[in-house]
C-alpha cells in the first residue's frame, strides 16, 4: 500500500490578507563538525544552479529565436502548404510550454531571497499578512510546474510553518488541514528520491529500509515532510490512523538526528521531547528523557533557539506539575532579545507569542 496524494484546497482565513511563512530555514547545518567544533548554524543554498540563474539572458535569445521560427515556417513554409500551419502552431505552443517551465525554474531560486527576508521579519502580524498569498503564488506555478522540486519544498516548509506560527493554538481543525497539505507536497517531493521512487510503504519494516537509504543531502525533505506529518498527529489523537503514522514520524525524524543532528537548530529533539513529553508512561511517556531532548536542542542552538523553551515548559514543565520551572522558562523567552538569533528574528517573535499564550493558560495546566 503506497499513501496517495490527498489534494486539499481549504480557504486562507478572511483575517489573513497575504502570506509566506518561515517554515523555518531551508535547512541549517549541525552546530557540531565531526571534530566536534561549534559553527554558526546557516541555511544551505537553494538557489538555482548558476547556469540556470543565467538563464534570462538565454530566455530573451530564446524568444528571440521563436520569433524567426515564427517567421521562416509562416511566410516561407506555409503559405505554399509543405508544412500545414497545425504544425506550426503545435510547435510553437509545445516551445512555450517549455519556455513556461524554463522561466519558473529561472526565478524559483529567487524566492530563496524571500524566504531570508520573512525569517528576519520581528513584526508578527506583518509577517502573517505576507505568507499566505506568497504560498498560493508559489502553488500556481507548481502547477505549471509539477516536477519542479525547489518549489515543492519550499511548499511543505511553507505550509508546515504557517500552520505551527499562525494556525494550531487558534484554529486547530485548519491547522490540521494546512499540516495535511504540506504533508502531501512532502510525498511528492520524497517520491524523487531514489529510495522512494516506488511509492512510500506503510508498513514499519519496508518504511525502515527505504529511510535507510537516505543521505545528509536529502535531511530539509525528511526532516519537513515528518514536521508536518507530526503536527497532523498531534492534533489528530483521537484518528486511529495518527496512532500508526507516529511510529513512521518517530522513524523519519531518528533519521534526520542519525544523518545531521542539528539541522533547523536540533528541532529533531523537540519531536521527540514532545512525544515523551505528552504520552503516558504506558505508552512510552518519559518526562525525564523529555527534558534530556530539549537541553539537547538548546545546545545545539546555544541556548537561541527560544522555541527550545517553549516546548519545555509545555512538555516538562507543565507535565511534571513544576509550576516555578514552567515561569522560569518562559520568563526567559520574555526577556531574550528579539535578535537573539540574528535572521530568524520571526522564529523569536513566535516563540515570545506561544510564552504569552502558555502564561495566560497556567491555571488550566496546573
Amino acid at each position: 500500500m503506497d499513501y496517495q496524494k490527498k489534494r486539499i484546497d481549504i480557504p486562507i482565513a478572511e483575517d489573513i490578507h497575504n502570506p509566506w511563512l518561515p517554515g523555518g530555514p531551508t535547512g541549517l547545518p549541525g552546530n557540531n563538525d565531526a571534530g566536534g567544533s561549534r559553527r554558526t548554524p546557516s541555511i544551505p543554498s537553494l538557489r538555482v544552479p548558476k547556469g540556470e540563474q543565467r538563464f534570462s539572458s538565454f530566455l530573451d535569445f530564446t524568444l528571440l529565436l521563436c520569433e524567426a521560427i515564427v517567421y521562416f515556417f509562416y511566410m516561407k513554409r506555409a503559405r505554399t502548404g509543405t508544412y500545414p500551419i497545425i504544425v506550426v502552431i503545435f510547435s510553437l505552443l509545445t516551445l512555450g510550454c517549455s519556455i513556461q517551465k524554463m522561466a519558473i525554474r529561472s526565478t524559483s531560486g529567487l524566492f530563496q531571497y524571500g524566504i531570508e527576508a520573512i525569517y528576519a521579519e520581528p513584526d508578527l502580524q506583518f509577517a502573517r499578512e505576507a505568507i499566505a498569498a506568497n504560498l498560493k503564488l508559489l502553488e500556481g506555478f507548481h502547477r505549471a510546474d509539477p516536477k519542479n522540486q525547489t518549489l515543492l519544498f519550499m511548499l511543505t516548509q511553507g505550509y508546515a510553518s504557517y500552520s505551527l506560527a499562525f494556525l494550531e493554538d487558534d484554529y486547530p481543525e485548519r491547522a490540521r488541514q494546512f499540516y495535511l497539505r504540506a504533508r502531501d507536497y512532502g510525498f511528492q517531493l520524497l517520491r524523487t528520491l531514489p529510495a522512494f521512487k516506488k511509492g512510500i510503504p506503510t508498513a514499519t519494516e519496508a518504511f525502515q529500509e527505504r529511510l535507510d537509504r537516505l543521505r545528509r543531502e536529502d535531511v530539509p525533505v525528511l526532516f519537513w515532510t515528518a514536521f508536518a506529518w507530526g503536527g497532523w498527529i498531534n492534533l489528530s489523537k483521537h484518528d486511529p490512523q495518527a496512532v500508526y503514522d507516529l511510529n513512521l514520524v518517530k522513524a523519519m525524524m531518528q533519521r534526520v538526528l542519525e544523518l545531521e543532528e542539528g539541522y533547523f537548530f536540533g528541532a529533531a529533539h523537540l519531536f521527540f521531547g514532545s512525544v515523551y513529553g505528552s504520552l503516558p508512561p504506558m505508552l512510552g511517556g518519559d518526562p525525564e528523557k523529555a527534558r534530556a531532548e530539549f537541553q539537547r536542542s538548546l545546545e545545539l542552538s546555544q541556548n537561541r533557539f527560544l522555541m527550545a523553551y517553549v516546548y519545555a515548559a509545555r512538555y516538562y514543565a507543565a507535565t511534571t506539575l513544576n509550576e516555578e520551572l514552567f515561569d522560569r522558562y518562559l520568563q526567559q523567552v520574555l526577556d531574550a532579545p528579539d535578535n537573539i538569533l540574528p535572521g530568524y528574528e520571526l522564529l523569536t517573535a513566535v516563540a515570545k507569542a506561544k510564552a504569552r499564550r502558555l502564561l495566560q493558560q497556567k491555571e488550566e495546566l496546573f
